[in-house]
């Protein structure tokens, strides 16, 4: 959560170049901005991963059950 608190403060201060999604948003080809992490502390994720259909539905698969902290990020 200081990540993202710190991202965002960051973030209001310029230009955004990135903005918040739900995980049903996520698609193939977003190019993620922030680490995705767990409740549990598992990173699932990490900065600047391009996405593709198969890391989409990993990653939609595993949030249903152990939701993410915070909110996902995506590049813009």
């Amino acid at each position: 959560m200081l990540d993202q608190y710190l991202a965002y403060k960051a973030s209001t201060l310029k230009v955004p170049s990135e903005r918040p999604i739900e995980a049903e948003e996520l698609g193939n080809g977003v190019t993620l901005a922030r680490n995705i992490i767990t409740e549990s502390g598992m990173k699932i994720a990490v900065a600047g991963t391009l996405l593709t259909a198969e890391s989409v539905e990993k990653i939609q698969t595993i949030i249903k059950t152990d939701p993410v902290i915070g909110k996902i990020y995506i590049k813009v």
